[in-house]
């Protein structure tokens, strides 16, 4: 996906709950964020844990209607997580612990929005958010950050 997609998205993100996309002017974070990976280039997925390749496929900013809760949507396409020789559930959790500490919270370090929680997301192809997709192999996990460091949620 082309990074000038990803900035697209970070300036309308859509929440998952079916609500209406959150515009720049209504979200400081999303026009902060887009503004400084357009003028850095995009961040380099660092190499995970496991030796799978993983590359960003968007990140999306979300918040309940009730206000109770905010979070940020990293997801990534990995591609070996299916296949004849998939990773194990250890090393992929592994992995996206890693890309919570290593690449969601760079990324978002210093933005003026505060945030609940971060999800960090992978499949084994790029999917459309929000759209069931039996052919793809996804996982999902949530992250609350203390002490700057993220810690796994139970969904």
């Amino acid at each position: 996906m082309r990074w000038s997609i990803l900035i697209a998205v970070l300036a309308l993100a859509a929440c998952k709950d079916g609500s209406e996309p959150v515009s720049q002017e209504a979200s400081p974070v999303l026009a902060e964020l887009a503004a400084r990976t357009a003028a850095e280039g995009r961040p380099e997925v660092p190499a995970l844990p496991s030796g799978m390749a993983a590359g960003l496929q968007e990140v999306r900013f979300d918040e309940k209607p009730d206000g109770q809760f905010s979070y940020f949507r990293f997801r990534f396409v990995v591609p070996a997580i299916a296949g004849a020789r998939p990773k194990g559930v250890e090393e992929r959790a592994g992995d996206m612990e890693f890309l919570c500490n290593e690449y969601a919270l760079k990324t978002l370090s210093g933005t003026p929005r505060a945030y609940d929680r971060i999800v960090i997301s992978m499949a084994d192809q790029e999917t459309e958010f929000g759209v069931a997709n039996p052919q793809a192999t996804q996982f999902f996990e949530s992250f609350r950050v203390e002490n700057g460091v993220c810690i796994w949620e139970d969904f």
